[in-house]
């Protein structure tokens, strides 16, 4: 009996080993997969940070990019939009006051020489003269008319008042520059009308010094310090510019450089691109927009 409780002892702890055996295996393989599942668990919520952060950082890239984007055409437009009004403005507003110069100048009233030249500025101011011709004569060079270069003829006139150039109109330069076209040099007295032009001085490469050409003088640029020098003659502060010519010479020494209606139509050309650029801008928007 005693062999038999002692062998049935030994036969029933074999049954309970082995299940300890399969119990504590089943135990470790269940520690190592929680241990992993707390691995994977504690991985998965930083990966998925990580990935909503990562396209977040794409969509502010992409969203300050595409306005940067914008931003520079806008300013670019921008300034160019308010230089292109500026200059059609200011070319408008030259119009306005050579319009207004005009004017001023057709109301003055017809003054004698010595009336003219005692105002302070007798500049454009409408006179008549009586004198009688003097044989100095002065080529004013590179004077151009209808595209073509030559000459403006002055010729000295003695009135009361003192020695006067008179620019008498414009002449054709021959094909060579050692060449002088002929000089129809008026003689005897005479009444002329034209207004009084006050030279200023010019800017020129080298000392503006007369050229001697025998019993004329050529120069570059209208001053009367030098040509009082040259000739001798006490010249007076101002030239007169008659309103007819004589001899086949054409009077062309205009009060303005540039009429009023060539600035009103540089005003409406930068006036025209301002609205192409503004029409071209609007154009991209809406391309840019339809991209997106």
């Amino acid at each position: 009996m005693g062999l038999d409780n002692a062998g049935g002892d030994k036969y029933n702890h074999q049954p309970q080993d082995q299940d300890g055996d399969q119990q504590a295996a089943a135990q470790k393989a269940g520690h190592l997969a929680l241990l992993t599942l707390a691995q994977h668990g504690e991985q998965g919520p930083k990966q998925a940070k990580h990935h909503i952060q990562k396209q977040g950082n794409d969509k502010d890239f992409d969203k300050h990019g595409g306005a940067v984007k914008l931003v520079v055409p806008w300013l670019i437009t921008l300034g160019l939009l308010a230089l292109l009004c500026k200059l059609a403005f200011w070319q408008w507003q030259r119009a306005e006051e050579k319009t207004a110069r005009l004017a001023d100048l057709a109301a003055r009233p017809t003054l004698s020489l010595a009336q003219a030249l005692a105002k302070g500025d007798p500049n454009d101011w409408p006179v008549q003269v009586v004198g009688e011709w003097l044989p100095t004569a002065v080529l004013w060079d590179n004077r151009t008319l209808d595209g073509q270069v030559g000459y403006d003829l002055l010729q000295g006139l003695a009135t009361a008042k003192g020695p006067l150039l008179v620019n008498r109109g414009w002449l054709a330069a021959p094909a060579r520059r050692d060449q002088l076209p002929h000089l129809p040099l008026a003689r005897g007295k005479v009444r002329l009308d034209g207004e009084l032009r006050v030279p200023t001085p010019t800017l020129a490469l080298a000392d503006n010094v007369p050229e001697a050409l025998g019993q004329s003088w050529r120069v570059q640029g209208l001053e009367l310090a030098p040509l009082r020098q040259v000739t001798g003659l006490a010249l007076l502060p101002a030239i007169l510019n008659p309103r007819q010519g004589s001899d086949g010479l054409v009077p062309h020494w205009p009060v303005l450089v540039m009429p009023p209606e060539k600035h009103r139509a540089y005003a409406l050309q930068w006036a025209s691109l301002a609205l192409a650029l503004v029409v071209l801008f609007g154009f991209w928007l809406r391309t840019q927009r339809r991209s997106q």
